[in-house]
């Protein structure tokens, strides 16, 4: 019987205890890992092999030494003392690494990271070996460090001391109430990206920022929504009509008297809406870097897949399907059709026959991938392969 071969796929491998008979059962080993464990004779045996090893991160350990696999989901906070015995970190989500973490002892060998790692820079010597698969926030480590999103208002100023705060993203400054000259009496400073200010306080603040940092003064009264991704008729009877949306949102549907509500806008993301929106949008001042796209007749949004019929096209003067995870078109639709009546708009996946595709990637804005469901490829990134037997794990151990 013919050898076969061995792909390891893994987050941690420990090779210290591998044998010579193991090694020799294979044609050839394959090992993709973020954190490899290997000693001395390991490695020396290894080498007599045909062993394959793209790790992102070695280290030697002796050959009794228990390592401990901890996986934390969501938000990890790292502490001093925090890891007493030898271990290793999964985090999916966030981690946070405090200042003082690695004081005294540190039993923490490595991280891997599915999201966002953020500590201050005073750290960049002395941090384990890491893997990060998202981004790393590195902060200035003699600031306070506030959310991505800080909200300066009246008691966050009765409780700010003399310091420097970071914020990853940017800093609010809409209360009116808020006394913005004792930060500047107290030599307060923000580090972050951007900051958005009210014009009453725009004179008192503009010096408790560098002037790299962006800033854009909006009208008193504006309130943010953190999590507003539609701006109803109900949102404006609540909230008024001066509002900051640092994501995209969709406005649609809303009345003439509505619309008329509607004051004034600032939107980091993308605004979708339908034509009646785009009219009043036109009369408001946009930032330039904020995009428009109209969302013509018809709408269908929202859906996990949708099943696009060439009798439901049919029926409408336009037609935009948005925001949808999967879409396919009736092969019965003609081309000229899609090009005269559809508008799809970030949808994941588009499938449709492979005369329509000229007419589909014109109809297409923000989409994923469009394929041709007549001549799709099979998947062979994870076929079998009967030569060679496959381990996905987040730990394996010879």
């Amino acid at each position: 019987m013919s050898q076969k071969k061995l792909d390891i796929n893994s987050v941690i491998c420990d090779v210290r205890k591998v044998a010579a008979n193991t090694l020799a059962a294979y044609k050839s080993i394959k090992i993709n890992t973020g954190m490899l464990f290997n000693n001395e004779s390991s490695s020396a045996l290894m080498a007599d092999y045909d062993v394959d090893i793209n790790a992102e991160n070695v280290v030697s350990l002796p050959d009794d030494e228990t390592v401990a696999h901890k996986v934390i989901n969501g938000t990890c906070l790292i502490t001093k003392g925090m890891f007493t015995t030898p271990t290793y970190l999964l985090v999916n989500g966030k981690a946070e690494i405090e200042a003082d973490a690695f004081d005294g002892e540190n039993q923490l060998l490595g991280i891997t990271v599915n999201g966002t790692i953020s500590y201050p820079d005073s750290l960049s010597g002395s941090l384990p070996p890491m893997t990060v698969n998202g981004k790393a926030e590195v902060y200035p480590a003699d600031c306070t460090k506030l959310p991505d999103t800080a909200n300066v208002d009246k008691l966050f100023i009765l409780r700010s001391k003399a310091t420097r705060y970071y914020s990853r993203k940017r800093v609010l400054m809409l209360d009116l109430s808020a006394d913005i000259l004792r930060l500047a009496e107290k030599n307060t400073m923000f580090v972050t990206k951007e900051a958005y200010i009210a014009s009453s306080l725009l004179e008192d603040a503009v010096n408790l920022f560098d002037e790299s940092i962006k800033i854009t003064e909006v009208p008193d009264g504006t309130v943010y929504l953190p999590d507003c991704d539609a701006i109803t008729g109900d949102t404006l009877r609540r909230h008024g009509g001066k509002l900051l949306i640092l994501d995209d949102v969709r406005i649609t549907g809303l009345s003439a008297e509505e619309l008329q509500m509607l004051e004034s806008l600032h939107v980091a993301g993308s605004i979708y809406t339908d034509e009646a929106g785009a009219a009043r949008l036109h009369t408001l001042s946009i930032s330039p870097d904020t995009e428009i796209f109209i969302l013509r007749g018809d709408l269908i949004m929202n859906r996990g897949s949708f099943l696009l019929t060439a009798a439901q096209l049919q029926r409408s003067d336009a037609l935009t399907v948005f925001y949808c995870g999967s879409v396919t078109i009736d092969d019965r639709i003609s081309p000229e059709e899609i090009r005269d009546k559809l508008s799809l708009l970030s949808c994941g996946t588009v499938l449709c026959a492979t005369n329509q595709l000229d007419a589909v990637e014109l109809a297409a804005t923000d989409c994923g991938q469009i394929v041709c469901s007549d001549s799709a490829p099979e998947d062979t990134e994870h076929a079998e392969d009967e030569d060679t037997t496959f381990i996905n794990t987040v730990k394996y151990q010879f």
